[in-house]
């Protein structure tokens, strides 16, 4: 069963500033909620083909897997696939700018349970609310930034 969670953010920060930050994985720890910590397996800088260790916790579950970068346009979107994982990821991340110097940081997380319609029911909630959250952090961490700018 493949469970896709969307939301947004806008963050007044320019595209390019933001664009910086998310798309470093060594930042992810900072401001996404779940992710404790995180190795690149290729050498920086990140681009098509690269490869992230991401260790953290889900639902008081230890887990670590591994991505591939798939797309990547700099200031504008990355998506990543689950190469090694307990089930199949997907996270896409997309920028717009608004007004020049506004960005709306759009992020979308599928995942392949290989469960059922009851794991679809408890998980979705679950992981929207951690998406949020963590996107939440990271308007507040640019923002901050920006402001101090």
């Amino acid at each position: 069963m493949v469970i896709d969670v969307k939301t947004s953010v806008e963050i007044n920060a320019p595209p390019k500033k933001v664009s910086a930050f998310v798309f470093d994985p060594l930042n992810e720890p900072k401001w996404a909620y779940s992710i404790e910590r995180v190795e690149l397996l290729t050498p920086p800088p990140v681009t098509l083909g690269s490869r992230i260790r991401r260790t953290g916790h889900v639902a008081g579950q230890r887990l670590e897997f591994t991505l591939e970068i798939t797309r990547f346009e700099p200031e504008n979107a990355l998506n990543m696939k689950s190469v090694d994982s307990p089930f199949e990821i997907g996270v896409e991340y997309t920028l717009t700018t608004l007004d020049g110097e506004k960005t709306l940081v759009e992020l979308l997380l599928r995942l392949d349970t290989w469960q059922n319609r009851a794991t679809e029911t408890f998980a979705k909630p679950l992981i929207y609310k951690n998406l949020e959250h963590s996107l939440t952090r990271l308007k507040q961490t640019l923002e901050k930034e920006q402001k101090t700018a």
